[in-house]
């Protein structure tokens, strides 16, 4: 049987530890590969013509004609792109294909999130109206998290909408930590400048007046646009094995000051057994039955006392951190989080093969669905 083959298009490649979106893409790539699906990941940055104005502006004319050209030479079952902004790629793709969206996030509502606080947003100011036409070229909508699923699923009432969360194993460290050692990981993405400026701002200092001893690491090019410089915190730049600093420390920080979609880093430090602090934003990206594997906290203040109790009551990081590894291992395995999408997969891939048989006897050939067709 001929293996089934997405043709992934994608203006980031998936270079490892870069960003979040780019481990995700990691991610999905390989649990699809060792599912038996052939990935080729078409890269639109060597495209010829005028950039995009911005990351998440509409696919450009030369990023269209390079689609259409792609798609035709390679006739996937599968034509799959990368954030909503991407959609007009799949105007070129043949009725028969299946046409998908990885959403990574709702983009209206990242950018009213942002808005609502008052920080600056790289990329496009997107309303539900644009991403409501743009969604509705795909069949199939990929979404990162449960409450990102409901709302596609209302957004676009006609494409099927599967659940494809980032996938870890769980993998404790058995080593003691640092004391009083801190981390964040993150890319240079604006809702992770935006989160842990307010940290380093609103919260950091309330740490350091009751645990002056307390250290941070950062780590991540998150620190490629903050100038200002910390007490006791150390900006790592981009680590390429985060396990020793996973292994040094105490408590992780997941400061989810605006953003949407799933926090990568969150779920990799609960995969390593850490007692994390979260946020309300971050905590409601996680599934429910996980709410009790991360320390919540609602404000500045709140971060800091629950920071403050999580580095000095070792019983309660250990319990945290034993909940995180039975939270990850139950809802983020790869075996669970892809499973869904590799069996869509595989059933277009199936009645593909049959619908080329039935063309073949009747003559009948395809053409590429108008602009309008979901």
């Amino acid at each position: 049987m001929m293996r089934p083959k997405v043709l992934f298009f994608s203006r980031v490649s998936a270079e490892p530890n870069a960003r979040g979106n780019a481990t995700y893409m990691r991610d999905l790539m390989r649990a699809l590969d060792a599912a038996g699906i052939d990935v080729e990941l078409a890269l639109l940055d060597a495209v010829s013509g005028p950039p995009p104005p911005a990351w998440d502006s509409p696919a450009t004319a030369s990023e269209r004609d390079f689609a259409r050209q792609r798609i035709l030479e390679t006739r996937p079952h599968v034509v799959l792109v990368n954030y909503t902004c991407l959609a007009d790629l799949l105007d070129a793709a043949p009725a028969e294909t299946l046409t998908a969206i990885l959403t990574h996030d709702v983009c209206w509502r990242r950018a009213a999130v942002f808005a609502e606080a008052g920080a600056r947003q790289d990329g496009l100011r997107w309303d539900r109206d644009t991403e409501t036409v743009l969604l509705a070229k795909a069949r199939l909508l990929v979404a990162i998290q449960t409450e990102e699923a409901r709302i596609l699923a209302e957004m676009s009432p006609g494409a099927e909408v599967l659940l494809a969360p980032f996938s870890m194993r769980p993998c404790p460290i058995a080593t003691p930590p640092r004391p009083g050692r801190c981390l964040f990981v993150g890319s240079d993405a604006d809702h992770n400048r935006a989160s842990l400026l307010w940290f380093l701002d609103a919260v950091w200092p309330l740490v350091l007046a009751a645990r002056p001893e307390a250290t941070l690491s950062v780590c991540g090019t998150v620190n490629h646009r903050i100038k200002k410089t910390f007490p006791n915190v150390t900006m790592h730049g981009r680590v390429e094995d985060l396990e020793p600093q996973y292994a040094e420390a105490t408590v992780c920080i997941a400061p989810r000051l605006v953003g949407s979609g799933l926090e990568i880093k969150l779920v990799e430090a609960m995969g390593h057994g850490k007692c994390c602090v979260v946020n309300e934003r971050g905590l409601s990206a996680l599934p429910p039955e996980c709410r009790d594997a991360v320390l919540p906290a609602a404000d500045a203040n709140g971060f800091a006392a629950t920071l403050l109790r999580a580095l000095g009551d070792e019983d309660l990081r250990w319990v945290i951190g034993r909940r995180a590894l039975d939270c990850v291992q139950c809802f983020f395995n790869p075996e669970r989080t892809y499973a869904p999408l590799i069996d869509r997969i595989r059933r277009q891939a199936v009645g593909s093969a049959s619908l080329c048989d039935v063309s073949a006897q009747s003559g009948l050939t395809s053409s590429p669905r108008s602009a309008s067709a979901s």
